[in-house]
This record gives C-alpha cells, structure tokens and sequence, in this order.
C-alpha cells in the first residue's frame, strides 16, 4: 500500500533557457527544497559518468586477456601431457 503522502513525494522539474539551469522541486515531508543545476553541473556528471564506463571497459578487456591467456597455457599443458 503507497505512503498517504507519496504524491508529494513527486519531483517536478522546468527548464530555465535563458539561464540554461533546472529548478528541481522536490516535495518531501511536505517541505520544498529548491535544487539549482547548471548546464556546467551536467557536463561534468556526465565526463565522470564517461571516465568510469572507459575504466569498467578497459578492466573487463584485460580480465578477458588474461582469462584467455591462462586458458591457452593451459591447453598447452594439456597437450605436452597427452603426447
């Protein structure tokens, strides 16, 4: 069953395009709290956000290699065993 209050609870949101910011006005509690984001803010969440996938990619890759590596090794040894 939803909190009685759980409308309040919804975000809304209204684009600035002379100033290139959100207002964000959460309603929580019944209180309302303003959150200013820039364009700059975005920017800069999103270079992180980029910085990460590239740093989870390049980690994945070389767990790959590696895995694949050992797995050659391996079968070489398993090869000299069976000749």
């Amino acid at each position: 069953m939803p909190h009685p209050n759980s409308k309040s609870r919804i975000a809304s949101s209204k684009p600035h395009t002379k100033t290139g910011t959100f207002e964000f006005n959460p309603r929580i509690s019944g209180q309302l709290g303003i959150i200013k984001i820039t364009d700059k803010d975005f920017q800069n969440h999103a270079l992180k956000a980029i910085k990460w996938h590239q740093e989870a990619d390049k980690k994945i890759k070389s767990a790959f290699y590696t895995a694949c590596e050992q797995l050659q090794q391996e079968a070489k040894k398993m090869k000299t065993l069976n000749e």
